[in-house]
């Protein structure tokens, strides 16, 4: 029997499938049907048919008759789509309410076999701004010793708009040692005194034109491939390379200490202010990047 295949895909959209859509179009259409003619009508096998009228039953789909022989009827089009909504809305929230056990039981099941070493040197290429900044922000959070990074202005712009710096403040007033070294002229003198403030040691080195770099707890790393320097959204296709390499991440600590000792801290008199205009600018893009 034919039924309009957009109607078929619609109801996709609720979780039914081909058969299920079909067997449930027809029911809606011509009325109660027994088994043996719904065999006929979708031309399928007993068993076929059967579990399909059992899977719309059981999401509330159709009704079935008492009297013999057994008749089913498709529910009204409007209740039937509300019961698959309901039903989704508790399978989520059964779903929610297992996950921690779930998590649970998963970490107790994999801490018994053999988990990969912190010894076996792994990597991964972020994407995006907002892949590479929340993995930041997660490495800051989970940060024992050091933090060190190297950034320009407009990046430390961006770690302060983006809650990094909150991160970093957070792991310093933890114990953490947390370094960093502007390599360009800064522009707005404000969010590194809250960051010194809070903690943070920040110098500026201008001269230097190589990487840029972040280095937590001398091991994982994540380095630039590609920046938006001017750009202050979240939604840009930066790209960045993590790894966890101990051997790379001394060579950048290895550079880090080199540039430390040649750079200078930064003072109000070492900067051109932003307007109030330019100022009001750059924020307004900032959030509305956020948004």
């Amino acid at each position: 029997m034919e039924i309009d295949s957009e109607l078929v895909i619609s109801l996709s959209v609720f979780g039914l499938s081909d058969k299920l859509a079909r067997l449930y179009l027809i029911l809606l259409k011509y009325g109660p049907k027994t088994l043996m003619e719904l065999i006929k009508l979708m031309d399928s096998y007993r068993q076929d048919v059967q579990r399909n009228l059992e899977q719309l039953s059981d999401n509330g789909l159709i009704e079935i008759s008492l009297a013999k022989p057994t008749a089913y009827t498709a529910v009204p089009i409007k209740a039937a789509l509300n019961a698959v909504i309901l039903k989704h809305q508790a399978d989520n929230r059964a779903m929610e309410e297992l996950m921690p056990k779930v998590i649970d039981r998963v970490h107790t099941f994999t801490s018994k076999g053999q988990p990969v070493s912190d010894d076996v040197p792994r990597f991964k290429v972020l994407k995006s701004r907002r892949e590479i900044y929340s993995l930041m922000r997660e490495l800051i959070q989970s940060a024992q010793q050091e933090v060190i990074f190297v950034y320009t202005a407009n990046g430390f712009y961006r770690f302060s708009r983006f809650e990094i710096i909150d991160d970093a403040i957070a792991a310093a007033q933890k114990g953490v040692e947390v370094r960093g070294i502007i390599t360009t002229e800064t522009s707005h003198i404000d969010e590194f005194r809250r960051a010194e403030a809070n903690g943070l040691q920040i110098r500026q080195h201008v001269e230097y034109v190589g990487v840029r770099f972040l280095v937590v707890d001398g091991r994982q790393t994540v380095t630039p491939i590609s920046t938006h320097d001017g750009t202050f959204s979240l939604d840009v296709d930066d790209s960045a390379f993590w790894n966890n390499e101990r051997e790379y991440a001394e060579q950048l600590l290895a550079t880090f200490k080199g540039l430390w000792q040649g750079a200078s801290k930064i003072s109000a008199s070492s900067v051109e202010v932003l307007s109030e205009e330019e100022f009001l600018s750059v924020r307004d893009s900032v959030e509305g990047g956020r948004d």
